[in-house]
């Protein structure tokens, strides 16, 4: 999982929390939706903004173990790349984006 590797595996990707993985069926989704866990993931989360709720097809989502903060998601890009090479050292930089912390 070179940098390059990363960006082109979490292009345009949804990066779901293992830990708030669901049936889909538990999701309050439209009686009209006909998905299920063999194509779709199901996560739902409580926050302080509200409950959370979301059906994301598999083909569109990668699973990471932990909250997408981004100080977690360079941990975890930095730890994934040190243990696929560990002959070498690498120095992963990450920030939320102008103005955001």
């Amino acid at each position: 999982m070179g940098s390059v590797l990363v960006a082109d595996r979490w292009q345009d990707v949804y990066l779901g929390t293992e830990e708030d993985l669901v049936p889909v069926a538990t999701l309050a989704l439209s009686k009209q939706t006909s998905i299920n866990d063999e194509t779709h993931f199901g996560f739902h989360y409580m926050a302080p903004q509200g409950d959370f709720q979301l059906a994301m097809p598999k083909q569109c989502c990668d699973l990471i173990p932990h909250d997408t903060t981004v100080e977690l998601l360079a941990e975890y890009m930095a730890t994934t790349l040190a243990n696929k090479v560990p002959e070498s050292h690498f120095k992963v930089i990450a920030f939320e984006g102008i103005g955001k912390g």
